[in-house]
């Protein structure tokens, strides 16, 4: 007997995309709206498909204190599923852990998530037991302790699935999301190992699959790509497994090298030609270019007000379409001369600057900002990988004002 199922993690539904105030208000309230619109999608599927089950692997709110109407959302699209007889199974990852505070909402009696212990659960069909579901959901934020030892494969079923959020190890580093080794689930010997935790989609094992689904919608300007979810069909030992992308709005970065360009118009079209080889016939872009390498437009595209002009002229109209390719960050690397790179190298003014950079990056000096009442409220802490790019970035324009300034009088 086949089984047919789809598998989906870090939904993260209601992120609120902070730090995205710049976007049309049309693209914005989009990108806002985009997690719920990945979990209708995800839902269609399903029913246009009449799937036996959906896979929930963790992270399915966003926080741990989940919104209510993210609760009112998952519930009707649960209630869908309930009509359409298809089984929901769910856990709960480090970022909606039960030890949060909310207004609880009932689910409908198609939905089973697991509790804090591993356990298993059985799907029957046609008076047999099809598949063995075996899984556990975080109690707290931060799991440090190996809970695959405690999954206890139970033998009487056609199938065996398992549910797991959490991140691989093979050294003694720590973790603090649920450790696991790969060799601990192939010891296990199910047939499909439905993973959440890592957004970006892999696969860790083929024969048998353990699969990160990776998230429904791009969260960041980091997660690039398509997103979506997998759509499985286990008929005895053959497996059918299909990635679906599913993402209202997709986050591209593209590299432009302008070494080749030596008038701004076929700079232009050439840009022009990346947005349509990356515009989608259901979901929005938000793109960022970056320019970088060195040629005859090197000295303008330096100058921000070009840069500014530039990223205008490639939003012209973008907000008014569905298939929207929205330029939101316009960035340039371009190299600066090696002469004034050299000067800048033996000035003391630039060994003055680089210790105002290390003392930022290694600092806290964002603490009072992020203290605020009011700020903190709008604002997500930024990585140190996002600092470093901050800081890099803004390294650039110092020297590329410097060039300007010294040796463009």
């Amino acid at each position: 007997m086949s089984v047919t199922f789809l598998h989906a993690a870090d939904l993260h539904l209601d992120h609120p995309f902070k730090g995205q105030s710049g976007l049309p208000e049309t693209i914005r309230q989009r990108l806002r709206q985009s997690t719920f619109t990945a979990l209708d999608r995800l839902v269609t599927v399903a029913i246009q498909h009449k799937v036996d089950f959906i896979l929930l692997s963790g992270d399915v709110f966003d926080e741990e204190n989940r919104s209510l109407r993210a609760q009112v959302r998952l519930k009707a699209a649960f209630q869908k599923l309930k009509a359409a007889a298809i089984h929901v199974y769910m856990i709960h990852g480090n970022h909606d852990a039960l030890e949060g505070e909310w207004h609880s909402l009932a689910f409908p009696d198609n939905v089973y998530i697991f509790g804090p212990t591993p356990e298993k659960i059985s799907l029957q069909k046609d008076g047999e037991t099809l598949v063995n579901l075996y899984g556990f959901s975080y109690a707290t934020r931060h799991i440090k302790e190996n809970l695959v030892t405690q999954y206890k494969k139970i033998d009487d079923a056609d199938y065996h699935i398992g549910l797991l959020h959490g991140a691989a190890y093979e050294g003694d580093g720590p973790n603090n999301y649920a450790p696991f080794k790969i060799s601990e689930l192939l010891r296990m010997d199910f047939d499909y190992w439905a993973l959440g935790h890592i957004h970006i989609r892999q696969w860790l094992h083929r024969e048998p699959p353990i699969v990160y689904s990776g998230s429904l919608q791009g969260l960041s300007p980091r997660e690039t790509g398509d997103k979506g979810f997998y759509f499985i069909t286990l008929e005895g030992k053959r497996q059918e497994i299909v990635f679906i992308p599913i993402a209202d709005i997709l986050w591209e970065h593209v590299t432009v090298n302008i070494e080749k360009f030596t008038t701004m118009n076929r700079l232009i079209s050439e840009l022009d030609k990346i947005k349509e080889e990356l515009r989608h016939k259901d979901s929005g872009v938000l793109l960022r270019i970056e320019l970088t390498g060195q040629g005859e437009l090197s000295d303008v595209l330096r100058d921000p007000a070009t840069m500014e002009e530039l990223q205008d002229a490639l939003q012209q109209a973008e907000d008014e379409k569905e298939d929207f390719v929205w330029v939101y960050s316009m960035q340039n690397t371009i190299h600066v001369q090696d002469y004034a790179g050299q000067w800048l190298e033996d000035s003391h003014f630039l060994g003055d600057l680089m210790g105002v950079k290390d003392d930022v990056l290694n600092g806290d000096h964002l603490a009072g900002l992020y203290s605020h009442n009011t700020a903190r409220r709008f604002l997500s802490p930024l990585t140190a990988d996002e600092q470093a790019e901050i800081t890099d970035a803004a390294e650039r324009l110092i020297k590329q004002a410097l060039h300007k300034s010294i040796f463009m009088k």
